[in-house]
C-alpha cells in the first residue's frame, strides 16, 4: 500500500493469515522478503518474535 506502483502480491492474504498467528509463536521460518517480512519487522520483531529463513532456521536447529 505504500509503494503504489508496485504490484500487488499474490501471496498477501496467505501472509496475512499466517501473521495473525503470532502470538502464539516465537519463530516464524519464510524465505519471503517482501510483504510477509516487512509486515513481520512493523509488528511482531519488536515483541522479540524471530523470523529465519529455511537456511538460517537449519543453521540455527543444528546448533541446538
Amino acid at each position: 500500500m505504500v509503494e503504489q506502483n508496485e504490484p500487488i502480491d499474490k501471496n498477501t492474504q496467505a501472509d496475512v493469515e499466517v501473521l495473525m498467528y503470532m502470538p502464539d509463536v516465537d519463530i516464524l521460518v519464510s524465505n519471503d522478503r517482501r510483504f510477509l517480512k516487512s509486515t513481520f519487522d512493523t509488528f511482531w520483531r519488536p515483541k522479540g518474535k524471530i523470523l529465519f529463513s529455511t537456511e538460517e532456521f537449519v543453521d540455527w536447529s543444528s546448533r541446538l
